[in-house]
């Protein structure tokens, strides 16, 4: 274990099934590759993911969406961006048809807005808000977060319908939405309102606006913004994500801590359903699979203690961002002998190239203590050290706990029973009194 781990502050309160990692003492590793969840782009940025929803179950409150549409009669996709200067009706941004690829629209995370000034020129992405009581039926809005408004259809309620497309930061008088699930995915505001006017959302003469059911423009429907993790057989993965996300069903993350100076151990408080905050590194555990995790407007809880980072320097290395990274050894999750663990990458543990969006495990070095190469995912709730000395009645002059810290006991039977670094070897004492 590495001797110098630095004990922090543990989260309070914490209830979630944890799962240990042995130590194992093993040299020879043989590395084994783990998937990257983000498409790097060309031209720099990210390609932000967005899936089309088609079911009610994509509809998740305080997720994050933009609104696109085919261009008649082209190969060009519509996104919509800001209001235009009187805010009657939304502008777009142009996508080639390659864009959208089954059901996936990509969306280079330097063409997102991120200003009000980008409102004619950029992408505008929108939050999806329910402000129904608990005991109704979902109540939708598509919020504005630059304008500070949500979407309305405010034109006029004659059976002709005057085309508006406005914000309204307090009402919600016309700002309700529903998906119709008919194969079309309309964007449809104020369901309860039967008379056909202008309140269906389309593409027409070079803009985003709301007009009567006659109207030939073309449909604007709606696509949730995702992060695809794709799991493979290993059964866990890393991740340190740039948004906010909720964990998808199927997958639950964790986080490396101390138990308390004996073990590290794996406390998984992210189960699914829970939000994850942005750059927050973890480990992922599920099955073989491709999951969409939605990104989320709000952020989750943030739990200290964490071992697990995603730092690294300027060409990839990693690197704790604390001005001391050569304090640390690194280790980089991977297979041993059929065995998913976190292991050294380089020589002595030192830092190793990182994929983008990866975490890794960091622990401080101590140059008294015997160096571990490895450690060792065991099953849920089990415990165990792998491959160390086990003692009842040794003697030592150089004993340590696993923080690192040099006890002040010469003799290992004046101990308690546990784990110690005893003369550079990881060693369990039981029944020691």
């Amino acid at each position: 274990m590495a001797a110098a781990l630095m004990l922090r502050r543990l989260t309070k309160n914490l209830r979630m099934k944890s799962f240990f990692l042995k130590v194992s003492l093993l040299a020879g590793l043989s590395l084994s590759g783990f998937c990257s969840v983000f498409a790097q782009s060309n031209v720099g940025g990210v390609l932000n993911t967005y899936l089309k929803v088609t079911s009610k179950a994509d509809l998740i409150k305080d997720g994050v969406y933009i609104v696109a549409a085919p261009i008649k009669d082209t190969t060009l996709i519509a996104v919509m961006a800001g209001p235009n200067r009187i805010q009657s009706n939304r502008l777009f941004m142009e996508l080639s048809s390659d864009s959208l690829r089954n059901d996936m629209l990509y969306v280079n995370s330097r063409h997102v807005a991120t200003i009000k000034d980008d409102a004619s020129k950029f992408v505008f992405e929108l939050y999806l808000r329910d402000k129904s009581l608990s005991n109704k039926k979902p109540i939708f809005y598509l919020y504005d977060y630059l304008f500070e408004g949500f979407l309305e259809a405010n034109g006029s309620e004659s059976s002709s319908g005057s085309p508006n497309l406005g914000i309204d930061p307090i009402k919600y008088d016309r700002c309700e939405i529903q998906i119709l699930f008919d194969n079309s995915y309309q964007i449809d505001f104020n369901p309860e309102v039967t008379k056909d006017y202008a309140k269906k959302l389309k593409f027409y003469q070079k803009k985003f606006s709301c007009y009567s059911k006659g109207n030939s423009g073309s449909i604007a429907q709606l696509y949730r913004k995702v992060i695809p993790i794709k799991m493979t057989s290993a059964g866990y993965s890393t991740l340190c994500a740039d948004y906010a996300f909720k964990m998808p069903e199927g997958l639950t993350g964790g986080i490396v801590k101390s138990d308390g100076g004996t073990n590290l151990i794996i406390d998984y408080c992210y189960p699914t359903g829970s939000i994850v905050p942005a750059h927050t590194p973890i480990i992922l555990k599920g099955a073989e699979n491709t999951y969409n995790a939605s990104v989320m407007s709000v952020e989750g809880n943030t739990y200290e203690g964490n071992y697990l980072y995603a730092t690294v320097d300027t060409i990839g290395y990693t690197f704790v961002d604390d001005g001391k990274g050569s304090e640390y050894k690194y280790y980089k999750l991977a297979k041993y002998n059929n065995e998913v663990g976190f292991w050294w990458n380089a020589e002595g543990g030192g830092p190793f190239k990182n994929g983008k969006n990866k975490a890794y495990l960091a622990l401080k070095r101590n140059s008294g203590v015997a160096e571990v190469k490895g450690f060792t995912l065991e099953g849920l709730e089990q415990t165990g050290i792998s491959n160390a000395t086990t003692q009842e009645n040794a003697t030592s002059t150089a004993v340590y706990d696993l923080n690192g810290k040099l006890m002040p006991q010469t003799q290992t039977r004046s101990l308690p029973a546990g784990v110690y670094i005893i003369n550079g070897k990881v060693t369990i004492l039981k029944n020691n009194r």
